[in-house]
């Protein structure tokens, strides 16, 4: 586990971002410190592009088979373009992503414009693990489809109506444009270097200044939680583990492996859709002072739902 605290830090309390320059060091640093991996080879490269192939698309909403097979075409010899300090290649991944992103986008405000009708024969079996990546556009619009309809009946399911549901989702699809268009380069070089830990184990990463900045306040206790240890998995927020004691083993709702799809703060609080969002942005709306209610719209895996 390391962190870019301490690159991000320089004299007078400036910050500086996590540059190229720096990547190549920061794999160092973790080669000489892991039990096992110590030189890049092969077989680690493939699993660190295999890495990051998951992280810019978990859910394989998004990414062609045409587009995977390109981007590992891009990455074929990332190390050696890190070691030369030369990191133009993420951004050329970040374009076929941040492309895909925007068709996503308009085909969403398309499908549900006026005519739009909840299908409620749908089948929608979500398990980005079991799934390929569409052969063709075409395969990844039926998929989409299905998609669309799945994110409007988890705001039905909690008595939104259709009309407000409807533009939540198409919402939620014009806030993912804006958060590709406006990732950071340090949020990119941060993206890989995560990669980079999972492909030496499952049980590394890479904290970017961001994340380390949350790990900062949970550790202060200003703030406070449900009490649930929570990860990020195939562009869901899971449960991994109840603190005992803690306000979500307390209410009796809440299972170890559930999956949060929306969350909401207080009584009356509107219902916000977290799917593929980012981990901290999903703690940073379930955490609050102490005693705030916080409402969650939770997937189990035998289809129930609280």
């Amino acid at each position: 586990l390391l962190s870019n605290k301490a690159i991000s830090q320089g004299k007078s309390n400036s910050r500086i971002e996590l540059e190229c320059g720096f990547v190549y060091a920061i794999e160092q640093a973790y080669l000489g410190q892991h039990v096992k991996t110590s030189k890049r080879d092969q077989a680690l490269q493939e699993r660190v592009v295999d890495q990051y192939i998951k992280k810019i698309d978990p859910t394989k909403v998004y990414l062609l088979k045409s587009d995977v097979e390109q981007i590992r075409k891009l990455l074929s010899n990332v190390f050696d373009k890190i070691k030369s300090k030369d990191c133009v290649v993420f951004n050329e991944v970040q374009k076929i992503v941040q492309q895909r992103v925007k068709e996503r986008a308009d085909f969403a405000k398309k499908m549900l414009g006026k005519g739009y009708k909840l299908d409620s024969t749908v089948e929608f079996v979500y398990d980005p693990q079991k799934k390929s990546f569409p052969a063709d556009q075409k395969e990844a619009e039926e998929f989409f489809k299905k998609y669309i309809h799945f994110q409007v009946s988890n705001y039905l399911a909690a008595d939104t109506k259709l009309n407000e549901a409807k533009a939540n989702v198409i919402k939620s699809w014009e806030r993912a444009v804006k958060r590709m268009s406006d990732t950071k380069q340090d949020d990119i070089y941060a993206s890989y270097l995560d990669a980079f830990a999972l492909g030496l184990d499952p049980h590394s990463s890479y904290f970017s200044r961001d994340v380390n900045e949350d790990f900062r306040i949970q550790m202060s206790l200003s703030l406070e939680g449900i009490g649930a240890t929570l990860s990020s998995q195939d562009g869901f927020t899971v449960i991994e583990a109840l603190v005992p004691g803690g306000a979500a083993a307390r209410s009796g709702l809440v299972n170890p492996q559930d999956k949060i799809v929306a969350v909401a703060q207080g009584e009356k609080g509107q219902m916000e859709n977290v799917i593929e969002l980012d981990l901290r942005d999903v703690v940073k709306k379930i955490r609050g002072s102490k005693g705030t209610k916080v409402r969650l719209l939770i997937l189990r895996k035998q289809g129930d739902s609280k």
